[in-house]
């Protein structure tokens, strides 16, 4: 009977280092993301919808310009993919 119940314990210690411990680190890594969006960054919702992010004031949702002057409004949690932006000049402005 000793032996069942440690048999148990030790599969419920396998189970948490191999299967919840790596996934609240992933999830945890996902809200910092997820918290840190910011005016420029590329994102992609649940949906599919491509866009850059270019109002993230809000702590609920952001706002999205999929297309020249078309805005979509977004839970924060409905964002699926992030690219921040890089550094801290933008881009397009070097080209024209």
């Amino acid at each position: 009977m000793t032996k069942m119940i440690m048999f148990i314990g030790i599969m419920i210690m396998a189970l948490w280092f191999i299967v919840l411990r790596p996934q609240k680190k992933e999830q945890k890594k996902r809200e910092e993301l997820i918290a840190g969006m910011s005016k420029g960054d590329k994102v992609i919702s649940a949906g599919g919808i491509h866009g850059v992010v270019v109002n993230a004031s809000n702590k609920e949702t952001v706002e999205v310009e999929v297309a020249k002057n078309v805005k979509i409004t977004f839970n924060r949690s409905s964002i699926s993919v992030i690219n921040p932006k890089k550094g801290g000049g933008d881009e397009k402005e070097g080209k024209k």
